[in-house]
């Protein structure tokens, strides 16, 4: 999501606590902020006995995207994904108040949203005024949260919500100077729980291009995000401040490839030309698919960049075919030099907002685009756009600006490599060798952008005298003309590159290629004695064999009309040296068998056709129509660009014995299951008739001139009391359709609310066939009944036997619900159902249910039912309780999040390491000095960042025991305190140090509070 997704906080004063040493306040039980908490998880304030005392954060970092729930779920969570761009702009703008709470917890005039892993926007401030405010209370970011490093979540490193965040101080109002401020991203580099370490950094930065292994510390020395010697580690922050500095900016780098969730790319390296070396891991799985995670993660990057630098940017998986660059809230005035891996030769064609540019290797005096072997010359000072792609490290560059969204598409290349003999005559590759390319291959001149010949014996260019040449290695790619926008078309170059490629690879795996190459003039009857070939939008390599003859090694057999036959046949290729050939034909394009009987070419074959790929025919579905003996031939469906003589060559067909087909044995399933209807409203029900021995598909569901018939009634289940019955309506029938292989039954309605199955039986009109099956659970639900989905995980829900989650929403008065499932806990019978747990407000608590009711459980489970029924509960031990009406099929529940807490105790802080000393932090133990704590980072000497470092930190834990802090509170003398005239947000969730153990202070997140 791309827009104006800006934040802007004006003319206010922002109060943390005016009494910092009262620590005798105490929560207002009567607050409406109270009241409503318990639906805005986390709460608001708690006491002190609760372990969340809580200090006060006068802004949070902003997070943007679509609803997070809120108020079912937590206000501080992330349901979705972030937007693309996003920026809060703070100007004239008082804190006062923000300091260490009794002498302890610690407030904090800004603060990173410790809930968000997913990515945080930039803040921006100018004209701000600070009252007493102790400087290092102005801001704070917490650590990555460790227990979202899952597969369910961030997968296995740390999400970047807490590790690339960005604050801009203007015009030095806030922090003296112009300055910026940023995360420490490489905090637990070498930590393997985490996830962050040399370990993670993608394979291809740490080879040369000869894939040998490089020592990487010795040309990038220092970890995380890039900064010059100015720059400072502020230890009561957690973060860095580069004064004098306005120039770093947030970059976003997008996958725009339609795999964009499922293919993941990270960890992905940003690697500065001062010697930084940066990991991102993107945002974390937000989703919640029929109760599971949903495994899927957007592959849209944050990174913090320096103005004026060069980076080089690195994928962990194949390079996408479209990505996306832009420097967000930035102008033309903030440049940088990108470059991105690729794992291959590429053709890559790179767009300023929207418009091709050509790259600076182009031939201009050719009307068509040829490039040619130069060096790189690109500048900071050389226009926006500009690019060039170094074809021995295979990066592409291109310069870039905070103006300009940059987009690279990888150009449809055909890379072809001929072998060619020592015979091939000289004149050959001096006289018209592009037209005479053209005409061989079939592609216009202009196609061929780039021809290299090589000898075999030397790798140099090809020496002109025929007597001295070994063999050699023609070189051709082919591209068509770059689309010059990219709202063009390039749906029409694909493919004319994907027919070409087919073409190519089909003419020479036959032979036909060769024998024209023999007869051109000029080649001396010489031919290519090999090809590999390089396809479009792909980044591998792969050589290219003949085909001599094809077999049948594996006959079909134990076959039953219209059906799958239980083995399927299988054919293989074979070269004229009897090798396996593993692909006929292009990727996108394969080529394809097709079975036909003997003496009855017009009998249909179910599932006739299969594709010949990775050594093999692919059938899956091969049958025969009826009940007989047969003999089956198969054959090649014509190539593009064969010639039919050769297909049907004797060699290019196989036959199989006889074999025979017996009576078919069916099945029936559901097809499009229905999961709601509405009551009194007619729904279609449809049923597939399928083979019951391998489930496939039939050829035909109707043979010999017989029909099917249906009947649906509700199924019935001993545990159940339905109060409504299935209403089949006079219009109701019965449709075979036999080109969709389906049989619907219309016009179906049930009468009154509740969860129904439905049984559905068809009969064959020659009473050969029975089949039964049930469908789903069915919610009814009344007319006008609007049901809230809840896409993301649960937070308030029973669980029931038979594994069932009902989701509830809580009324907010806190002791009932506290009492409700306190009593829940000892009493598992509820309505005749078998609680097993529940979960309040994200914490999750597993029930023993009673001996009585597990013996219940335990008969009814034998129910041959294949079939999970959700649960309507209307009251949960006299407290009302809505049912959202979603859901969930029952798994283990994620792990709640269990933040890592803020070094807010000033001991704690003191036992960290400089930053400087952790980027070369060893096994040997260096005590800091007060003075190293604040002191610029004086070029660190390069050192080893192994996955066996691990940091050893040790935190002391306060004594004192902490109250709770308000800002809107009763007084020490139980009289009304005037309401403060401030916008206030309190530290909202159980915040625990990287080594498990928990402080008695908070991290903030966000919360919002109306003063009256």
């Amino acid at each position: 999501m791309v827009g104006n997704n800006t934040i802007t906080i004006r003319n206010s004063l922002v109060i943390g606590a005016i009494t910092p040493n009262d620590c005798g306040d105490i929560i207002d039980q009567a607050s409406i902020n109270i009241n409503y908490s318990q639906k805005a998880v986390p709460i608001v304030s708690a006491s002190s006995s609760a372990g969340n005392a809580g200090g006060r954060s006068g802004i949070v970092f902003p997070s943007m995207g679509q609803s997070n729930m809120m108020p079912i779920h937590r206000f501080s969570g992330m349901e979705s994904y972030p937007t693309i761009d996003g920026l809060m702009i703070v100007t004239n703008v008082t804190l006062a108040f923000f300091n260490n709470m009794c002498s302890s917890c610690q407030d904090f005039a800004f603060q990173v949203n410790q809930g968000n892993n997913d990515g945080q926007f930039p803040i921006t401030t100018n004209r701000m005024f600070v009252y007493t405010t102790s400087q290092t209370n102005l801001i704070s970011n917490g650590w990555p949260n460790l227990d979202v490093v899952n597969p369910a979540r961030c997968e296995d490193m740390d999400c970047d919500g807490l590790k690339k965040d960005l604050f801009i101080d203007e015009d030095g109002t806030l922090f003296g100077q112009p300055s910026s401020v940023f995360s420490d991203s490489e905090h637990f580099w070498g930590n393997q729980q985490h996830g962050v370490g040399d370990f993670r950094i993608p394979s291809a930065a740490l080879t040369d291009v000869n894939g040998q292994i490089i020592n990487i510390t010795s040309i990038y020395p220092y970890r995380g995000i890039s900064r010059g010697p100015t720059c400072t580690y502020q230890t009561s922050w957690q973060m860095y401040l580069c004064a004098n500095t306005t120039d770093y900016r947030m970059l976003i780098i997008e996958s725009m490839d339609s795999d964009t969730e499922t293919r993941r790319l990270s960890p992905v390296a940003i690697m500065s030309d001062n010697g930084y070396i940066d990991l991102i891991n993107g945002p974390e799985d937000v989703g919640w698919c029929n109760g599971y995670s949903c495994g899927m993660r957007i592959s849209t990057f944050m990174a913090l960049i320096e103005s004026n630098h060069q980076y080089l940017i690195y994928l962990s998986s194949t390079q996408p075919n479209g990505m996306r660059f832009r420097i967000i809230n930035s102008n033309a005035s903030i440049v940088n030099i990108l470059a991105l891996q690729y794992d291959s030769l590429q053709q890559i064609d790179v767009y300023a907002n929207g418009n091709y540019v050509p790259p600076i290797n182009q031939n201009m005096n050719y009307s068509y685009m040829m490039l040619m072997d130069t060096l790189n010359t690109l500048t900071l000072s050389s226009p926006v756009g500009s690019n060039f792609f170094n074809r021995t490290t295979k990066m592409a560059y291109f310069v870039i600006d905070g103006a300009t969204v940059i987009d690279l598409k990888i150009s449809p290349l055909i890379v072809l490599t001929f072998g060619l003999p020592p015979q091939t005559p000289v004149s050959f590759f001096s006289t018209n060798l592009v037209s005479n390319l053209a005409a061989l291959l079939g592609v216009p001149a202009n196609m061929i952008v780039r021809v290299n010949i090589v000898s075999a014996n030397n790798n140099t260019r090809v020496r002109r005298q025929y007597s001295n040449a070994g063999s050699y290695q023609l070189r051709v790619e082919i591209r068509s003309s770059p689309v010059q926008s990219l709202s063009g078309n390039f749906s029409a170059t694909t493919q004319l590159m994907a027919n070409l490629t087919s073409i190519i690879i089909n003419q020479y795996q036959s032979g036909e290629l060769q024998m024209a190459w023999a007869n051109c003039t000029g080649t001396n009857g010489t031919a290519p004695s090999s090809l590999t070939i390089q396809e479009p939008n792909n980044q591998t390599s792969f050589p290219l064999s003949v085909i001599a003859r094809i077999a049948l090694v594996t006959p079909p057999a134990s076959c039953r009309e219209q059906s799958p036959c239980t083995t399927q046949p299988v054919l293989v290729a074979y070269d004229s040296a009897g090798n396996v050939i593993q692909n006929l034909g292009s990727i996108q394009y394969p080529w394809q068998v097709v079975a036909s009987i003997v003496s009855q070419p017009n009998v249909t074959v179910p599932g006739a056709i299969a594709n010949y790929t990775n050594g093999q025919t692919q059938y899956s579905n091969f049958g025969l129509p009826y009940i007989g003996t047969y003999q089956v031939i198969f054959t090649f469906i014509q190539p593009n660009g064969v010639s039919i003589s050769f297909i049907t060559n004797a060699s290019m067909t196989a036959n199989s014995s006889s074999v025979t087909v017996g009576q078919a044995s069916l099945a029936v399933t559901v097809v499009e299951p229905i999961y709601v209807v509405t009551v009194n409203q007619p729904f279609n029900i449809s049923v597939r008739p399928i083979d019951s021995i391998t489930g496939g598909q039939l050829g035909q569901i109707c043979w010999n001139n017989w029909t099917w018939t249906a009947n649906v009634s509700l199924y019935t289940l001993s545990q159940s009391n339905p109060h409504g019955a299935l209403v089949i309506s006079t219009t109701s029938i019965t449709i075979v359709n036999p080109i969709a292989n389906i049989v619907q039954v219309t016009n179906l309605m049930i009468d009154h609310i509740g969860m129904y199955i439905l049984s559905i039986r068809l009969v064959s009109s020659n009473n050969q066939y029975s089949l039964h099956v049930t469908s789903n659970g069915i919610l009814a639900i009344a007319n006008g009944t609007v049901l809230q989905t809840d896409s993301g995980q649960p937070l308030t829900y029973v669980t029931l036997a038979g594994s069932i989650i009902a989701s509830f929403l809580t009324p907010s008065n806190p002791a009932a619900n506290s009492q409700s499932f306190s009593n829940l806990s000892s009493s598992t019978n509820l309505a005749g159902y078998n609680v097993t747990g529940y979960s309040y407000n994200g914490v999750v608590r597993s029930l023993q249910p009673n001996t009585q009711t597990s013996n219940q459980d335990s008969s009814s489970s034998t129910l041959n039912i294949g079939v999970v029924i959700g649960a309507v509960i209307g009251a949960v031990l006299g407290v009302s309780i809505i049912v959202l009406g979603t859901f969930f099929g029952y798994r283990a529940y994620k792990n709640k999040i269990k933040p890592v807490r803020l070094l807010d105790d000033p001991d704690a802080a003191n036992s960290f390491e400089p930053q400087s000393r952790r980027n070369g932090e060893s096994s040997l133990k260096i005590e800091p000095t007060d003075s190293a704590l604040n002191s610029p980072i004086q070029n660190p000497s390069p050192i080893e960042h192994g996955s066996n470092i691990i940091r050893d930190v040790s935190v002391k834990n306060p004594t004192v025991s902490l109250p709770v802090n308000r800002v809107n509170s009763p007084s020490i003398l139980n009289t009304p305190r005037a309401p403060s005239a401030a916008i206030s947000v309190t530290m909202l969730d159980f915040t625990r140090q990287a080594n498990g153990q928990h402080m008695n202070c908070k991290m903030p997140d966000v919360e919002l509070i109306k003063f009256e």
